[in-house]
């Protein structure tokens, strides 16, 4: 068991136990001190069973990120108060022998021992099952179940003929505050997936998630498109890929401003929206299946403010062999094309036949070509194969490419990436930067990348 899954299953478990062995305590006690046992134990356990499913259906925690990270842990507390106020009780019920002898104080015992622990169990339980979004974690059912039905041997055999009930609420209270201190470390350790919009039409389904990882206090929002992973940026549109970060940051000012962009694909598009942020009469085109999604998208997310959006309904791959739409020469001075709308992943994504003549067409004289993110798999077919018809095209044209194995992305959920993320085994990033006139001279690395120029 991974450190991960032990960390989701062990809080429910823990509580489950708790619950378990407090109410065989809460009935034992009860019932040696009145008569009638089948009655008595009737009502015990529907109390317990009531008062367990109120916890359950309690509403779930309200809020996203810290406020819900602090619900839980209000939770936990309260859960915890209950089974002290429990073994309080059964302190006072042992050392005042005609204690339980009263009605009122039986009826108190009932609420104190069984009916409280039980509903505030209940409401904890809720609120894992609700945090189960968390990557790694399990739902409670199963584990709160097979805990408490060690919970019941364990005190039978083991606790019960030589503990006092006072002691066995103590460990349950002891068990408790472990399973609180586990969630609070699987909740630093993880990350939580929180919806935020989607969109849906005959092109797929496009998702809006934010990543929140507890330790670090990051948040990250991610667009999926039918599952894969095609955007990750920080909460206010910075880039958190090595790539996009390189592109942004540096590759950014070795072209003319911005005025004219032209986004073939989803994470191009929102690339675009993002180079196309300075106002004064930008224009950003949309080249994609379902261009509207993105401008959507850019709206929704607030990432930057763009003065025009064309949209050109068409395939990137289809747009680039045959050269659909009106788009005039030299009409961009920023290109920019999502590898992952030209194939399934970056390994396995090229730019189709007479790809590279259709872009220097749209490029201004002095504009910037940049394709990512791209990858090379070890042993596979290199990306400057792959790539080398941009040299015999462009004047300038570049591979820019990282360490094998290198830089992966933390704060994301395991294998919530693909295919961006987690790389292959030896495998590297790379993008490809290329302009239609040499310009000024380009820097040796750029974010850790390296330049590999693509000869003629």
């Amino acid at each position: 068991m991974t450190a991960s899954s032990w960390k989701g299953v062990a809080p429910a478990s823990l509580l489950g136990f708790s619950l378990a062995v407090s109410s065989q305590v809460a009935a034992g006690l009860l019932l040696y001190g009145g008569p009638g046992f089948i009655p008595a134990l009737a009502v015990i356990l529907a109390v317990v069973f009531l008062s367990l499913g109120a916890g359950l259906a309690a509403p779930p925690p309200q809020g996203t990120g810290e406020r819900m990270i602090e619900e839980a842990r209000r939770r936990w507390l309260i859960t915890l108060l209950a089974f002290t106020m429990a073994a309080a009780f059964a302190a006072g019920w042992e050392i005042f022998r005609g204690f339980g002898a009263l009605g009122i104080t039986q009826a108190v015992g009932l609420a104190v021992l069984g009916a409280l622990p039980a509903y505030t169990g209940g409401r904890t339980l809720g609120m894992l099952a609700h945090l189960s979004g968390l990557e790694g974690a399990r739902g409670p059912a199963f584990p709160a179940l097979a805990g408490a039905s060690a919970g019941a041997l364990v005190l039978a055999y083991i606790l019960f003929p030589t503990l006092s009930p006072t002691a066995v609420i103590l460990i349950c209270l002891l068990a408790v505050s472990a399973g609180a201190l586990v969630h609070g470390l699987a909740l630093d350790d993880g990350v939580r997936v929180e919806p935020l919009a989607g969109w849906e039409g005959g092109d797929g389904r496009l998702e809006v998630e934010r990543w929140i990882q507890a330790s670090s206090r990051q948040i990250r929002v991610a667009v999926r498109e039918d599952g894969r992973l095609r955007v990750l940026r920080t909460s206010d549109g910075a880039p958190v890929l090595p790539e996009e970060r390189a592109v942004e940051g540096d590759v950014l000012r070795w072209g003319p401003a911005p005025g004219r962009v032209l986004a073939l694909g989803l994470a191009a598009g929102m690339m675009g929206g993002r180079l196309a942020a300075p106002p004064g009469g930008v224009e950003l085109t949309i080249v994609d299946q379902a261009p509207e999604r993105l401008e959507r998208l850019l709206q929704a997310l607030e990432w930057g403010e763009v003065d025009r959006v064309r949209r050109l309904v068409a395939d990137p791959g289809v747009f680039l062999q045959r050269g659909v739409g009106p788009l005039a020469p030299g009409g961009a001075d920023w290109i920019v094309v999502d590898a992952l709308a030209l194939g399934a992943t970056g390994a396995s994504a090229r730019i189709p036949p007479g790809g590279f003549l259709r872009l220097r067409e749209l490029l201004s004289p002095n504009g910037i070509l940049v394709v990512l993110p791209l990858e090379e798999g070890e042993g596979a077919e290199s990306l400057m194969e792959r790539f080398h018809g941009a040299g015999k095209v462009f004047d300038r044209a570049a591979l820019y490419l990282g360490p094998r194995g290198g830089e992966e992305v933390a704060g994301a959920p395991p294998s919530g990436g693909w295919p961006r993320f987690p790389m292959a085994p030896g495998a590297r990033r790379g993008f490809l930067v290329a302009a239609r006139s040499p310009g000024i001279g380009w820097p040796e690395s750029v974010e850790g990348f390296l330049q590999v120029p693509v000869g003629s």
